[in-house]
């Protein structure tokens, strides 16, 4: 099967993806920054609240968690 990134060895994780394209990754990391710590009428918890219950990979309890955890740290 031909690999998919052969720039990019077997085990790669995301890091690996960073160091291998740092000049093409900046531009997003810039505007993940903006987005996530930038001018807003949403906190920051309301904003990492709504990325945690989009990462599909976190299981409902945890966004449950998250949810109690924020309305905690906003009494």
């Amino acid at each position: 099967m031909k690999r998919l990134f052969p720039s990019l060895p077997d085990n790669a994780t995301l890091g690996s993806v960073y160091q291998a394209f740092p000049d093409k990754l900046a531009p997003l990391c810039a505007y993940e920054s903006l987005v996530m710590r930038g001018e807003s009428d949403l906190s920051v918890a309301d904003r990492e609240l709504i990325a945690a219950s989009n990462n599909r990979s976190a299981p409902s309890s945890s966004i449950t968690t998250t949810v109690a955890t924020t309305k905690a740290w906003a009494t």
